[in-house]
């Protein structure tokens, strides 16, 4: 609970699926807070952050994709 995740950006496309918590978003500049199973799709080199609003901890899954370079597969995050 309270667990935050710092602005980072990275070159492959993201998917994060928001499985139970209430939880803050910022991508790019959009700021929302969500509380429901949603699914937010992160292209890629954009910034993106979260953070737990409840008390009760936040369950998410993600994963990384990519159209066509898998190079970018192995590149490390960036923090901002």
């Amino acid at each position: 609970s309270g667990a935050s995740y710092p602005a980072h950006s990275h070159p492959a496309s993201e998917v994060y699926i928001q499985l139970s918590g209430k939880v803050e978003w910022i991508v790019g500049t959009e700021k929302k807070t969500l509380n429901t199973v949603t699914a937010i799709n992160i292209p890629p080199h954009t910034s993106h952050s979260m953070r737990n609003l409840s008390k009760d901890e936040a369950n998410l899954i993600y994963f990384w994709y990519t159209s066509g370079d898998n190079a970018v597969l192995k590149e490390d995050a960036k923090l901002l």
